[in-house]
């Protein structure tokens, strides 16, 4: 009796062991070599352990920039598409924090059209063109929203593609900077687009939070507005239709029809969902002005170079 329940235990720790050693192959380990259950336990079994370990510290402290490389990658261009000659493919430029998924998502929804493919590569103020989404976008039935920069090299490849309309949505940049500064701070997006901040940025004063998005946002828009007015100035080749912000919160009716004039289609309005996951909820230009101090507002304004208040219009 003693012999077979030695048997039978050499026999249950050979098959505990070998399963053991089946899994860790999977994972690509070499086979374990243990005599016993208690060696395995305090040898291999202790280093896939720490290696564990190591694996989900590297994995946490990498997952804060999933959503960097989401927002970097280009979207493949669509496959088994035909040119549709009757479907001039729309494509809508626009100030960041400016209703632009919104934008999109109606027009997509409006036009039974694809919407989603990113035409530029990178952030607001550094992008550039992918040159298959671009000739994606010349077989039609497809809407880009985009925050183009109108560089030589993104200007260059518009021409090359055969892209000359679009439409320019601008905004006062104060609002827009009221709504950045909002979504940066809820949506955590310092954390994709300023790491070195980490969680330092939640421990600013509200002074330095508004001093950081001068410089990061309000700044490089006012570079933004004049490099686009300079760009249809020389560009004569280039068709651009000019609307604001203002205009799609107010009068929106009016806004998409001017759209679809402009590109020669014949659509029924259908709105898309106002929320947090089209990016708007309504607009207004007014709060703003209460959410800013008179200091904040008067260096604001001091920035805002004499033509773009000629252009645009806006008020101090």
């Amino acid at each position: 009796m003693q012999a077979l329940a030695a048997l039978a235990q050499s026999h249950a720790a050979t098959n505990t062991k070998l399963v053991f050693n089946r899994a860790m192959a999977r994972l690509g380990y070499a086979v374990v070599r243990a005599d016993t259950l208690s060696e395995l336990t305090q040898g291999e079994l202790g280093r896939v352990r720490s290696e564990r370990d190591g694996y989900r510290k590297a994995y946490e402290a990498a997952a804060a920039e999933n959503g960097r490389l989401r927002n970097c990658g280009a979207s493949l261009p669509r496959n088994g598409i035909a040119p549709v000659g009757d479907k001039p493919s729309v494509l809508v430029v626009t100030l960041p924090r400016s209703g632009t998924i919104y934008i999109g998502s109606t027009l997509q929804q409006s036009l039974h059209y694809d919407y989603g493919p990113a035409l530029a590569l990178g952030h607001f103020d550094k992008n550039v063109i992918v040159p298959e989404v671009a000739h994606d976008f010349r077989r039609g039935g497809l809407v880009c929203t985009t925050h183009l920069q109108p560089d030589q090299t993104n200007i260059s490849v518009l021409h090359k593609f055969g892209i000359t309309k679009g439409v320019l949505q601008t905004r006062d940049p104060r609002a827009a900077l009221r709504g950045w500064m909002n979504y940066y701070s809820d949506d955590r997006l310092y954390r994709l687009l300023d790491p070195h901040l980490i969680d330092c940025y939640t421990k600013l004063s509200p002074m330095k939070k508004f001093e950081h998005h001068l410089q990061r946002y309000f700044i490089p828009t006012l570079a933004w507005l004049s490099d686009w007015l300079n760009c249809l100035e020389a560009e004569r080749n280039l068709e651009f239709l000019s609307l604001t912000f203002d205009e799609l919160a107010e009068h929106e009716h009016s806004f998409f029809g001017k759209i679809f004039d402009f590109y020669g289609l014949r659509a029924v309005l259908k709105p898309a969902q106002r929320n947090s996951q089209t990016h708007f909820r309504g607009g207004s230009k007014l709060p703003w002005r209460e959410e800013f101090s008179a200091d904040q507002i008067r260096r604001m304004n001091e920035l805002i170079p004499s033509r773009l208040w000629e252009r645009f219009g806006w008020t101090e």
